[in-house]
């Protein structure tokens, strides 16, 4: 199955809740078994919060293995062909940790982010 993300989101993919929209196409595939390509032709920016909540929270979802061997993409710029591993990398470590790492983990991001 081939997701143009341009056509399903934008040229610019930079809000979560475009990232949700891709999200949960993705999940709706891969719960049915079936592999998808990301196809980012026309996509002309792209941000990690758009990335970690439309291909990030896979990981939280479905095993890090089934989401690897079901996804792919093509025609992303260099960059952001290196933000996307990035983000897939981070991901994996963080749904790796048990909850009580993930709970210190979040908390500290509030912290930094002045919300305690």
């Amino acid at each position: 199955m081939v997701v143009r993300v341009a056509k399903e989101c934008a040229v610019h993919c930079v809000s979560p809740d475009d990232g949700y929209k891709l999200f949960s196409r993705l999940c709706e595939a891969l719960r049915a078994g079936k592999s998808v390509q990301l196809d980012f032709t026309g996509v002309e920016t792209i941000s990690t919060v758009f990335l970690n909540v439309a291909i990030g929270k896979l990981f939280g979802e479905f095993n890090s293995e089934h989401v690897e061997r079901s996804l792919r993409w093509e025609n992303a710029e260099e960059a952001d062909d290196r933000l996307i591993k990035l983000v897939i990398r981070n991901a994996k470590a963080h749904y790796q940790m048990n909850p009580s790492a993930r709970e210190r983990e979040a908390e500290m991001v509030r912290r930094a982010r002045g919300m305690v």
